[in-house]
C-alpha cells in the first residue's frame, strides 16, 4: 500500500464502483448522518400521519383511558422525533457547513428578514397548539431587503420559534401562555432592525445568558425539567446572524413560581447582510 492509499486518522480507504480510493472520514460521517436525517424525516411524517388520524377518528367519540393513553403516547413520540430531527439538522449544519445540508442552506438572495419570517410562521401554528400555547404575531413586513443566506436565516428562525414552543408552559398551568413574535426598528437611524420572540416557561439563569450560545451547552433548568435538546440551536442562531452582520441576545426574567419570561432578540444591520 503506497502513501497515497494508506489510512490515517483523517482518511479512510474504501472500495466501490469507482475503484479503491481515499475519502475523508468526515465525509463518511457526514453522508451517514445525512441518511439518518432523511430517514428520521420519513419516520416523522408517518408518526404525524398516525397521530392526526387517531385524533380525527376519536375526536367525536366516547373514548376510554386506554385510547387516550395511546393518543398521548403517539403525540409524545411524534414530538420526540421532531426534536431529534431538529437536533440532527443542527448538528449536520454546524459540524459540516459544506455538506449537502449546508449547501442547501447557502443559497443567497436579497430578501427582507421580516418577510421570510412571516412566510414561515404558519408552519408553527399547529405545533404551538399541540403544546397548548398560542402565537401572538405582530410583524411589520417593511424591513428593507438585505443579502441573506436564505437557508441559514430560515434555520435560525426555526430554532428560535421551536425553542419558544418547546420551553413554554402550556395554558393549563395558568397565566399568559402566548408566544409573542414582533419586529421593530432598533435605533433612530433605522439601520438596525430587531425581531423578538418571547415566551413564558422554563427560563435561563442570569449566569447562563451567554453560555446558551456556546455549542453543546444545556441550561440547568432545561436539564432539570428533562427537556430534550442538543445545545446547538442557539449556537447556530448566533453564528448565522453574525454572518449577516447582526447579533443575537437573550434575556430571561423570573415572574413567579417556576415561570420565566424569556426573550430572544435577533438584530439585523440592513447596511451589511451576508457575508458580513
Amino acid at each position: 500500500m503506497d502513501s497515497e492509499s494508506r489510512p490515517s486518522a483523517d482518511r479512510l480507504v474504501v472500495a466501490d464502483d469507482h475503484g479503491v480510493r481515499n475519502v475523508d472520514v468526515d465525509s463518511v460521517d457526514r453522508d451517514a448522518l445525512a441518511t439518518v436525517y432523511h430517514s428520521l424525516l420519513h419516520q416523522l411524517a408517518l408518526i404525524a400521519s398516525n397521530v392526526e388520524s387517531a385524533l380525527t377518528a376519536t375526536s367525536n367519540l366516547q373514548v376510554d383511558d386506554t385510547v387516550l393513553q395511546v393518543r398521548s403516547s403517539l403525540e409524545s413520540a411524534r414530538y420526540a422525533a421532531e426534536c431529534q430531527i431538529s437536533d440532527a439538522l443542527n448538528y449536520l449544519s454546524f459540524r459540516f457547513p459544506d455538506s449537502v445540508v449546508g449547501a442547501l442552506r447557502s443559497a443567497q438572495f436579497r430578501a427582507s428578514p421580516t418577510a421570510i419570517l412571516l412566510d414561515m410562521l404558519p408552519l408553527y401554528v399547529a405545533a404551538a397548539e399541540r403544546r397548548r400555547v398560542s402565537l401572538d404575531v405582530r410583524i411589520n413586513d417593511d424591513a428593507p431587503a438585505i443579502r441573506v443566506e436564505l437557508g441559514a436565516v430560515r434555520r435560525m428562525f426555526h430554532n428560535v420559534i421551536t425553542n419558544a414552543i418547546k420551553y413554554s408552559y402550556h395554558s393549563g398551568a395558568g397565566g399568559n401562555r402566548s408566544i409573542r413574535v414582533w419586529s421593530r426598528r432598533h435605533d433612530a437611524t433605522g439601520n438596525v432592525w430587531c425581531i423578538s420572540v418571547q415566551n413564558y416557561g422554563i427560563g435561563i439563569d442570569a449566569d447562563e445568558a451567554q453560555s446558551v450560545f456556546v455549542p453543546g451547552f444545556r441550561g440547568r433548568r432545561a436539564l432539570r425539567e428533562g427537556v430534550p435538546g442538543s445545545g446547538l440551536g442557539l449556537a447556530d442562531v448566533r453564528r448565522a446572524i453574525r454572518r449577516h452582520g447582526g447579533d443575537a441576545q437573550i434575556q430571561s426574567r423570573w415572574l413567579h413560581g417556576d415561570v420565566y419570561l424569556t426573550t430572544v432578540d435577533l438584530l439585523f444591520d440592513i447596511r451589511r447582510g451576508f457575508p458580513a
